[in-house]
């Protein structure tokens, strides 16, 4: 047989659980629940992002052969302080899928910005962002590892609906070699 103590304040609590006899509210059935509007630009030190908030599009090659049809989708998040994006892949000629979510953030180490990356496989990175350019034509450059292999890409928007995406690599002792070199084009 199992005995519980209950306190005044573990009794308030179970109280506050069960609600105090009130029905509960719901955002459909109360008015005041209101979700209001996301905002449509970016805040801040991340406003220079202003320039992705859209859809892009991408058909291009690998320099190893293989090829690359992406989307990405750029949304404003949380009060305007983040930029998230969501990337949808077809390599060759697979099927199309979700690959990454990415979440741009003011840096708190110090200047520039951070991306949180989230791939389909289930694991993460950060990369950092040096931010050059106008806010109407940014360049934005990283550098970052996936596994031991080094990666610096440079994404500079060459107008308002395109932007060039550099991408780099260099494997253990190598060199470093062009891996992308290739456009976003807008689509929305």
């Amino acid at each position: 047989m199992r005995i519980f103590t209950v306190t005044g304040a573990s009794l308030l609590s179970l109280a506050m659980l069960a609600g105090l006899g009130t029905a509960p509210r719901s955002f459909a059935s109360d008015p005041s629940l209101h979700i209001p509007q996301r905002p449509t630009t970016l805040m801040g030190d991340l406003a220079v992002l202003n320039a992705f908030v859209g859809d892009w599009e991408i058909q291009a090659t690998w320099s190893h052969g293989a090829t690359l049809t992406g989307r990405n989708e750029y949304r404003v998040g949380t009060a305007g302080r983040f930029l998230e994006a969501t990337t949808f892949v077809r390599d060759n000629q697979g099927p199309v899928y979700e690959r990454y979510h990415t979440v741009f953030a003011k840096n708190p180490a110090g200047a520039g910005l951070i991306a949180y990356g989230f791939q389909f496989d289930g694991t993460s990175t950060t990369s950092t962002f040096e931010v050059a350019g106008t806010a109407e034509l940014p360049v934005l450059k990283a550098s970052s590892t996936m596994g031991q292999t080094e990666i610096r890409q440079t994404i500079a928007f060459e107008n308002p609906d395109r932007y060039r995406w550099h991408v780099e690599m260099r494997p253990p002792g190598g060199a470093w070699s062009t891996a992308m070199d290739d456009h976003w084009q807008r689509v929305r």
